[in-house]
């Protein structure tokens, strides 16, 4: 299940301990995270009890969009990231092999050119940056379904080898997901 909310609508406790990966994306205001994220992220509790807090089993991964190529994005999609580090979480870049690389997040400038030309007009994401997006996305969503099913095994006594491939329900998930992200590469090449 996916849950899409703003900074305003979600909540530490409701949302992000919930979840098994948190996908965060802002805009860029003056080469920094949004204030609203900023505010949001700083409500995240990482005081107390491991079985409490308990994200390191959680995925973290940052989208970001920004007027300029040179205007800030990389840093907020290091910012972001520095936080799920903070939590100890799993953070997850994008795609290594994806052209053009984004090793920090999936950052999208919009009033550059050639990228402030795009449909429906100024300010629109480009195609590369949304496929670079999805592309990210089936990946975290592979590994998170990967990471719930060891842990489901290792609470039953079981490891990931002893599982029959193919015979479970999670394994066929991530296996169309695999099957997602290697076409969505093919169309970029």
């Amino acid at each position: 299940m996916v849950r899409t909310k703003t900074a305003d609508e979600a909540t530490f406790k409701d949302d992000v301990l919930w979840a098994d990966a948190v996908i965060v994306g802002t805009p860029v205001y003056n080469g920094n995270v949004a204030g609203a994220m900023k505010l949001w992220l700083e409500t995240w509790d990482y005081v107390g009890p491991k079985e409490v807090v308990g994200l390191e089993d959680k995925i973290g991964s940052v989208f970001a969009t920004g007027g300029h190529i040179f205007g800030g994005i990389e840093s907020t999609l290091k910012a972001v990231a520095a936080q799920f580090h903070i939590f100890g979480m799993r953070v997850m870049t994008a795609e290594a092999d994806y052209q053009p690389k984004f090793p920090f997040g999936v950052g999208a400038p919009t009033g550059d050119p050639p990228f402030n030309n795009t449909d429906p007009g100024p300010g629109a994401v480009d195609a590369i940056f949304l496929d670079a997006g999805k592309a990210l996305g089936c990946r975290i969503a592979g590994k998170a379904a990967q990471l719930k099913q060891e842990r489901a095994y290792a609470r039953a006594g079981r490891t990931m080898a002893e599982v029959a491939s193919g015979g479970d329900t999670i394994t066929a998930q991530i296996q169309a997901l695999e099957a997602k992200l290697t076409q969505l590469r093919a169309q970029q090449r």
